[in-house]
Parts: C-alpha cells; sequence; structure tokens
C-alpha cells in the first residue's frame, strides 16, 4: 500500500472514531474550495503555496495533483513554490532589528519577490491571492497588510480575499487532519 494510502486509510480510521466532529471539519474545507470567488486552477495553486508554509508534503502533493489535473503547469506550481520560500525568508529576516536587516546594503530581489508585480507563469492576480493566503497562514500582520495593499490595487474585491484567508485555514487545518496518521499509531488506531 501507498504511503498515502496508508495515510489515507488511518486518517480515515481516525476520523471514525467521531465522525460528527471529523464532518465539521470536512464541510468547512468543502466549503472553501467549493466558493467561486477564485477559481478551481487558481484556488490549488494558492494552496500548494499555503501547503509549502504548512509544511505539509502531503497536502503538497494533494493540491498539486489537483492542479495539474485543472491544467495548471509544472512552472507556475514551481513558481508558488518559490515566493512560499520567499515569504518564509522575509518572515526570519524580518524579525532583526530595521538597521540591521540589509546590512546596509539594498533588500535582496528573493526577499521583494512576495510584493512585487513581477511574475513569470503566475496571473498577477493570482500571486497577490497567493501571498495574501501565506500571509494568513504565517499570521504576519505586517506581510497581511501588505499584500492587501498589492491585491486591492489590482482591483481584487474583497470575497476572493476573504476565500484567500480561508484557503490558508483550510491549508491549516487539513494539515493537522493529515497528522492523524502519525498519531494513529500512538492512538492504538
Amino acid at each position: 500500500m501507498s504511503e498515502y494510502r496508508e495515510m489515507d486509510r488511518a486518517i480515515g480510521e481516525a476520523a471514525s472514531t467521531n465522525p460528527t466532529i471529523f464532518r465539521q471539519y470536512r464541510t468547512f474545507a468543502d466549503d472553501v474550495w467549493a466558493s467561486p470567488h477564485i477559481d478551481p486552477a487558481s484556488t490549488e495553486v494558492i494552496a500548494v503555496g499555503v501547503s509549502h508554509i504548512a509544511r505539509s508534503a502531503y497536502c503538497v502533493d494533494h493540491h498539486a495533483a489537483m492542479a495539474r489535473q485543472l491544467g495548471v503547469g509544472v512552472e507556475v506550481l514551481v513558481e508558488a513554490g518559490v515566493l512560499a520560500a520567499a515569504v518564509l525568508a522575509r518572515q526570519v529576516t524580518g524579525r532583526m532589528p530595521a538597521q540591521l536587516r540589509t546590512g546596509g546594503r539594498q533588500p535582496d530581489s528573493f526577499l521583494l519577490l512576495p510584493l512585487n508585480t513581477h511574475v513569470r507563469q503566475l496571473h498577477p492576480q493570482t500571486k497577490a491571492l497567493l501571498v495574501v493566503s501565506m500571509a494568513f497562514a504565517l499570521r504576519d500582520d505586517a506581510l497581511i497588510g501588505q499584500a492587501l495593499d498589492v491585491a486591492q490595487q489590482l482591483g481584487i474585491e474583497e470575497p476572493g480575499l476573504i476565500k484567500a484567508r480561508d484557503i490558508a485555514a483550510a491549508v491549516a487545518a487539513e494539515s493537522a487532519i493529515q497528522q492523524l496518521h502519525g498519531a494513529a499509531r500512538t492512538y492504538d488506531l
């Protein structure tokens, strides 16, 4: 049995111990994916980027497969992953006092990548929504504000921004649920 089938089996067994509460999670996640405010392909690209932030290989694989089924090219998925890396790097360097962040030099272009308008593969609105979603996943108030500003400058309306936030919440929940695979052995399921 493949690792993911084994994981799905363990999650199913864990869910069967309390189907009512698991159904609440599933309803929440299903509602997020079904929301019409971001197209399905972009939703999956955003989920891939947030899955990188959540450091969930299972979620990355799942959402990348879904995105590929919707016609998303590997180049777009790689760009989403690189944006996730840049967002994480910004979070690390942003923790340093302002005078020490750049060592007196211009900020590295990699660190500016999440908030600039340069994209190679992603649609600019998808990139903006991806950064909004990753900022919410990290609970980084400064980046949330900056990302929302960029998204609004691109004309993204509130329902899309809310869905981007909700994708971050759904991926965070999904990542926690997939950890039931390891916990299932501990719980003797």
